[in-house]
């Protein structure tokens, strides 16, 4: 998965709450493609450190293990990922106009 375009990210934030900021959709956008120590994604999304330790502290769903002095980030589990690409998905479509509906009965 590739980061999101900007209209996406924008798009994103309000549908989810654990998504507040579209820095955090970068931030799990560079965490589906595998783990990653703060640093590293820092650079991958245009942030200081700082502000990434600061968006990783609120995301409910990823988790970090400890690696010497550091913490390598990853997402929680394969259904978060699954849930990213769905909304980033949903996002797309929205974006271009087309509307999947549920097939009858369905919901």
């Amino acid at each position: 998965m590739t980061l999101p375009p900007t209209t996406c990210r924008s798009k994103f934030s309000p549908y989810r709450p654990w998504n507040a900021t579209p820095s955090r959709l970068l931030i799990m956008a560079r965490l589906r493609q595998g783990p990653c120590p703060v640093g590293e994604l820092a650079d991958a999304v245009g942030m200081e450190r700082s502000a990434v330790s600061h968006q990783l502290r609120h995301l409910g769903l990823v988790t970090g293990d400890r690696q010497g002095r550091g913490i390598v980030y990853r997402l929680y589990d394969d259904h978060v990922a699954a849930l990213l690409d769905e909304a980033v998905h949903h996002i797309e479509h929205l974006r271009l106009g087309a509307i999947d509906r549920p097939a009858a009965g369905v919901g």
